[in-house]
């Protein structure tokens, strides 16, 4: 197993995706419990089953009071299906002894979204280099990584409307393009930024670019009191936020990258405000709209009714 994971990861085509570093530590793990001299003929159903057990016995070094979720072991094993196709696609070995392996059914659908209040609280106590990626997170619905690695030249500013511009690869399947326009309030932000002048990077910190706001992230919502809130919920935001301004599901997908309907639903979240809202059918609107129709092309309403109900009364005759 050990010699297979090397090959796997030195391939051009796994190196060049952006999962990378993390396909580095799903199947660091895999070797680790299977064995690196497991043979992968030795590898049965069983042996993922065994594994699932162990593994979700085991404490995440980054949090010792914790186990690895459901969701992380999923990708575990996915990541070693996906490494032994690989190989049998190119004939390093003849067959993938856990293909049928299934993924355990996860329940991690995320419903938690900031208020305004919420929002405008978090901003306030946020350390100043958080401030922007803060507004560009709540407004524009893009990835983390998306946002932190934002260079000046995937600003569009030749218009009034500004846009942001991600090449391919930049964004998460590496195949579309995502134009995104700016919300005022993050463009207002933008053009205060010191960065501008340099054409690298937006974000900075005395200077210094960044990949991770995790600890200035985590004392932000510790000063604010907001609880099970994490960064990736604020592309709930934004999308839900959309949603609610009006904009159709087409043109949100479009800009948030959602290839699929049902993907789309997970992230634009319908609260109880919502249903608050629900429109009911109303007759006295509906016959305000007809007559209002029927004046629109110069008829009278009640002559018009008056006719209609002279010829029901002689079709009933």
């Amino acid at each position: 197993m050990g010699s297979l994971r090397g090959w796997y990861l030195n391939l051009d085509e796994v190196k060049e995706l952006s999962s990378y570093p993390r396909l580095q530590v799903l199947t660091g793990h895999i070797v680790r419990l299977l064995g690196k001299n497991t043979l992968v003929s030795a590898l049965k159903l069983g042996k993922v089953k065994e594994y699932r057990k162990r593994r979700a016995n085991e404490f995440c070094i980054p949090y010792p009071d914790k186990h690895p979720s459901l969701a992380t072991i999923n990708r575990e094993i996915s990541a070693l299906k996906t490494m032994l196709n690989v190989a049998v696609h190119n004939e390093i070995i003849e067959e993938n002894p856990v293909i049928h392996a299934k993924l355990l059914k996860e329940d991690n659908v995320r419903e938690r979204i900031l208020t305004d209040d919420e929002f405008e609280r978090l901003y306030e106590v946020a350390a100043i280099h958080l401030k922007p990626i803060l507004l560009m997170a709540y407004y524009e619905p893009m990835r983390k990584e998306e946002i932190l690695k934002l260079k000046w030249s995937e600003l569009d500013c030749s218009k009034s409307q500004w846009f942001i511009r991600l090449p391919a690869n930049r964004t998460k399947d590496k195949k579309n393009a995502r134009v995104l326009p700016l919300h005022p309030r993050v463009k207002d932000v933008l053009v205060s930024l010191p960065s501008r002048f340099h054409q690298g990077r937006v974000f900075s910190y005395n200077g210094e670019t960044f990949n991770s706001v995790k600890t200035s992230f985590k004392t932000a919502l510790i000063r604010a009191g907001i609880e099970n809130f994490c960064f990736h919920d604020f592309r709930h935001c934004a999308v839900t936020n959309l949603r609610k301004a009006g904009n159709d599901y087409t043109t949100i997908m479009k800009a948030s990258g959602h290839k699929t309907m049902s993907m789309f639903l997970r992230y634009n979240l319908v609260n109880e405000e919502d249903v608050a809202g629900i429109k009911w059918k109303d007759m006295d609107t509906d016959i305000q709209s007809i007559s209002g129709s029927l004046q629109d092309i110069g008829l009278n309403p009640d002559v018009v009714l008056e006719s209609l109900l002279l010829e029901r009364g002689k079709s009933i005759r």
